[in-house]
């Protein structure tokens, strides 16, 4: 899978402190699901300022219930 964490793009370009720590997060968490057995994270994940995630990358993904671990598109 593609992984891509987005930030609202005027924190993202004003508030270097707090995009590097979403960026480390956001590192973790791609480490974490690595981890998983059967679960193949793709290197052109990435951490993106809103503004820089256009309709065309967009079109590829499917919205996540990370409360349950599912896809939405499922329920």
């Amino acid at each position: 899978m593609t992984v891509f964490g987005i930030a609202d793009a005027h924190f993202y370009d004003n508030n270097s402190a707090g995009r590097e720590a979403c960026l480390q997060a956001f590192r973790r968490f791609l480490a974490a699901l690595r981890k998983c057995p059967d679960i193949l994270v793709e290197d052109d994940s990435e951490f993106l300022a809103g503004n820089n995630f256009d309709w065309q990358t967009d079109r590829m993904t499917h919205l996540w219930n990370f409360a349950n671990l599912t896809d939405a598109l499922q329920e």
